[in-house]
């Protein structure tokens, strides 16, 4: 090979190199910088916020402050995304808030005068014409009565160091002439304009004004010579660009629990004037603002607002439909340029003291109409929560109000509680809403908050005049508004198909409010809700219950019991049901199920191909989809109280969702629908007579409480199974059944329990998985031994009177729709509510769980472990202890073969080991 090689160069030198040279040049080629820009990473981390971001598009009319309160996060830690170089540049600059927003949100400190000067020293003001100083500004002076000195105001616009492009004189086709004969001096002047508008509809058409901004001045108001220009200086800075500013400006403070507005004027919380920019609720006097903007102003004043609280309107409108805040700016007291000079024959005082209590009469007067809300003039109140229960019309309220003074009589509530009314669209305004809340209970009237939507003003908000299409898109715009300034942790309404309804849905699906939706026939069977804490309220909507069915060939029997389903309350929830068919169910049975309508939810239906037992058949009928998917079994015999899906809400939300339940609020594993008159587990005397009402005063406790004891009820006579218990009752007999049929290492028995010697029942399994991990079942406690569901086992034609007798125990009464007896729905805190073994006798939750565990060491060899320890897996429980095993050898064989017995294969065997050591 070096041989060949050695040849090739001899006869090709010239070919070897060139291919040198170009490998050479090609390698040079890519070492070499490019001539495009190489891209380069940002020097600082972008951070996108998404509730801050605001969106200045005047080209819609947007609620900005409604969008940041919609886009809620802790303020302190807000939601961010690292976007690093993805991030395009103009995303970037959206996630900035600007110096205005945060001085308002007292998170920046002002500028003070020095400062001032030194950010506006270098701005350059856009002029229409230089040489004449002329800046893209439209002056508009209201002209309100004849004592005004219009002249002297005109003087001080035209006399301004930048000169306004256009100036407007706004009256009434009144006093027209009037304004004309005043302004004589000016005639020529074709910066003026005379227009003659009605007072409702100038603000909207000055709007079309040519400038880039809009000055409005004041009636009793002169500016000093460089006002414009240093205000205008300011709003082309980065830090004012999105600002309304003024240098006089007012406060206001509502007091706690009072509808009091405390007012000032110039003057912050410390009560002096600020020496630096701050952030205010109203500016008096001048106002320069983006001409943009007055498309966010839609309030037509003439009917909301008195002429001289023009001011406070134009501040609220702005903050409230766009986000822009109101900024003081100090002013220098000794520099006559800037100051402001009020007119002669208006004293200053006196014009504050006026305008403070016309705003504090207007804020009472909004109050009293309910529309407080709109201008986000809430009472503040020691709760800092509240509910919300919507109300569209007359009927509506007297459909709710029961619920309503129900949360409202509550004496553990902390949290406050509003109504809102949709407003004379369906006859019921704030007034008249108090008006008859007052008939019907005084107390509830006077604890209450009323809002009032205020529907009727849809036209003004450029919507369609046709009722239902106003309605349909003004809706969700005022329910999502009243929601972002109340901040509620709870909507309730009625349930409905009209524009209100889907609005609340609309408004829902935009913010992360709980919302329940009731039906207007399930109103009286919730009222427990306002016994439960706002916690469990707020998960109404985060659980679904599923029905399972397990049927044979009963077809009468099953639709008795569909039937009796089917007309329960289920408070508009989704409730899904499976229907699960033995192999042995006839044609009818099957015909029957599957065109038998379910109006509450999906029907699943499954048929069996095999014979089996009936504990696999009822263990495999339903395994939880997820951790918040509850199972309630039930099989044919079954018929159920219109009220059972109220009981089973009513306890899941109380004993699993509360933020009050202590940790071992766990040891709960079911509820039960059913209440036994039998307790059958005793393997000495067998089934007995149960009255737990007798056994609880008994021991001195309520006898009309619900208890908790230590066992299911019998057959599938209706329990509410929770996920990950039945999940853990799954792997258990799982483990058991299998050691049962092949190797019996297993030898689990509960002390005195009958369920023992039933092998092929699913109940003896579950009464060891309750009595090792201390687990109960909730169970009802109804007068009269009524119930949420009843068993009606089938005897045959001509059954034996004893077993006919013995049949009438399992069939108890059920609670009917008429029923006025609330104790069923009255549970108690988990601490309080009575605790009964499996054999019916009183024990603490602690005693149960001790028992289990001496039982568990027996039988099995690993360490119990508690309720936080074993997350629902039970291996703990089956671990099979060590144990020698007896060959037997006959003694004939010993006689005949005194031979020492064989040396037995030592075989390896894999068994549980402990988690733990144990000792020897």
């Amino acid at each position: 090979m070096p041989h060949r090689i050695r040849r090739f160069i001899n006869q090709r030198p010239k070919a070897i190199w060139w291919t040198v040279v170009a490998l050479l040049l090609l390698f040079l080629v890519m070492r070499m910088p490019s001539s495009l820009p190489r891209p380069q990473k940002p020097a600082k981390e972008v951070l996108f916020t998404h509730d801050l971001v605001e969106y200045q598009d005047t080209s819609q009319i947007t609620d900005y402050v409604l969008l940041d309160r919609l886009l809620k996060g802790d303020r302190a830690h807000p939601i961010q995304f690292n976007r690093q170089e993805r991030t395009p540049f103009w995303v970037s600059n959206t996630g900035k808030t600007s110096f205005a927003k945060q001085l308002q949100q007292q998170h920046r400190r002002g500028h003070g005068l020095e400062d001032l000067e030194k950010i506006v020293r270098d701005v350059k003001l856009p002029y229409v014409d230089e040489q004449t100083s002329t800046v893209s500004v439209t002056a508009i002076v209201y002209y309100g009565s004849s004592g005004q000195a219009l002249d002297t105001q005109l003087q001080a616009v035209f006399s301004q160091s930048v000169v306004p492009q256009d100036v407007w004189i706004v009256c009434t086709p009144a006093t027209r002439s009037e304004v004309k004969s005043k302004a004589i001096a000016y005639e020529n002047n074709k910066r003026l304009h005379i227009m003659a508008w009605d007072p409702v509809e100038w603000l909207q058409i000055a709007a079309r004004a040519p400038g880039e901004f809009v000055w409005i001045i004041d009636p009793h108001i002169a500016p000093g010579k460089r006002y414009l220009e240093h205000v205008l200086r300011l709003a082309h800075t980065e830090a004012y660009h999105d600002a309304l500013l003024g240098t006089h400006a007012m406060t206001f403070h509502q007091q706690r629990d009072t509808s009091h507005l405390e007012c000032a004027a110039d003057v912050v919380d410390n009560g002096v004037r600020p020496t630096t920019t701050h952030a205010v609720d109203m500016i008096t006097d001048l106002w320069l603002i983006r001409r943009a903007w007055l498309a966010h102003v839609k309030t037509p004043f003439a009917m909301h607002y008195d002429p001289d609280l023009f001011g406070y309107a134009l501040c609220k409108s702005l903050h409230t439909h766009a986000g822009i805040p109101s900024i003081m700016i100090p002013s220098n007291s000794h520099d006559d340029a800037i100051r402001v000079q009020r007119l002669a024959g208006s004293d200053m005082h006196a014009t504050r003291t006026r305008l403070c209590q016309q705003v504090q009469q207007h804020v009472r007067q909004a109050q009293k109409e309910g529309t407080a809300w709109q201008e986000d003039m809430i009472t503040p109140t020691e709760n800092d929560a509240s509910i919300v229960f919507v109300v569209d019309g007359v009927q509506q309220l007297a459909q709710i109000q029961p619920l309503l003074c129900r949360f409202v009589r509550n004496s553990q509530r902390n949290f406050d509680i509003h109504m809102a009314t949709t407003d004379s669209y369906q006859g019921l305004s704030a007034t008249n809403l108090l008006d008859k809340l007052h008939e019907y209970d005084p107390e509830c009237a006077t604890n209450i908050m009323v809002h009032d939507l205020n529907m009727r003003h849809a036209r003004h908000l450029g919507l369609m005049t046709e009722e239902n299409t106003s309605l349909l898109n003004q809706n969700p715009y005022e329910i999502a508004r009243l929601v972002s300034v109340l901040q509620p942790r709870l909507v309730i309404h009625l349930t409905g198909k009209g524009p209100v309804a889907r609005a609340i849905e609309i408004a829902r699906d935009i913010g992360e409010t709980t919302t329940i939706s009731l039906p207007a026939r399930d109103v009286q069977h919730v009222l427990w809700a306002a016994d439960l804490p706002l916690q469990a309220l707020e998960q109404w909507n985060s659980f679904s219950v599923k029905l399972v069915i397990v049927t044979d060939r009963r077809p009468h029997a099953l639709a008795r019991l569909l039937r009796s389903a089917a007309r329960a309350h289920y408070f508009g929830d989704t409730v899904d049901v499976s229907v699960v068919m033995e192999q042995t169910s006839d044609r009818v049975t099957q015909t029957f199920v599957s065109s038998v309508p379910w109006p509450h939810g999906a029907k699943d239906v499954r048929h069996r191909i095999t014979r089996v037992n009936e504990m696999p058949v009822h263990v495999e009928s339903w395994y939880p989809a997820g951790d918040h998917e509850y199972g309630i079994l039930l099989d044919d015999t079954v018929e159920l109280s219109p009220l059972f899906y109220s009981w089973a809400k009513y306890a899941i939300l109380r004993y699993r969702y509360a933020s009050d339940n202590p940790k071992d609020a766990g040891q709960l594993l079911g509820i039960s629908l059913y209440a036994p008159r039998l307790a059958e587990n005793d393997a000495t005397l067998g089934r007995q007579l149960f009255d737990p009402s007798q056994v609880l005063m008994n021991a001195g406790l309520d006898a009309t409480s619900a208890y908790a004891m230590q066992a299911v009820p019998p057959g599938h006579s209706g329990t509410v199974f929770f996920p990950e218990h039945w999940r853990e009752f799954h792997d258990y007999i799982s483990a058991r059944v299998a050691d049962m049929k092949r190797k019996k290492l297993q030898n689990i028995q509960v002390p005195n329990a009958r369920s023992s010697q039933w092998e092929n029942s699913w109940r003896r399994y579950m009464d060891e998985l309750l009595y090792m991990r201390g687990y109960v079942v909730l169970y009802p406690n109804i007068p009269k031994g009524a119930s949420l569901s009843t068993l009606h086992l089938d005897l045959g034609s001509n059954p034996l009177a004893s077993y006919a007798h013995a049949a009438s125990l399992f069939r108890v009464p059920l609670v009917l729709d008429d029923s006025r007896d609330k104790t069923v729905f009255k549970l108690p805190r988990w601490h309080q509510l009575p605790v009964l073994d499996m054999w019916g006798q009183v024990r603490s939750l602690d005693s149960l769980v001790d028992l289990g565990t001496q039982l568990q060491r027996q039988v099995s060899a690993c360490t119990p472990l508690a309720l936080n320890q074993h997350m629902h897996d039970p291996s703990d429980m089956l671990c099979p202890p060590a144990r020698l095993v007896e060959i037997p050898v006959p003694v004939e064989q010993q006689l005949q073969n005194p031979q020492p017995p064989p040396d037995y294969p030592t075989r390896t065997v894999f068994v549980p080991a402990d988690s733990e050591p144990t000792s020897v």
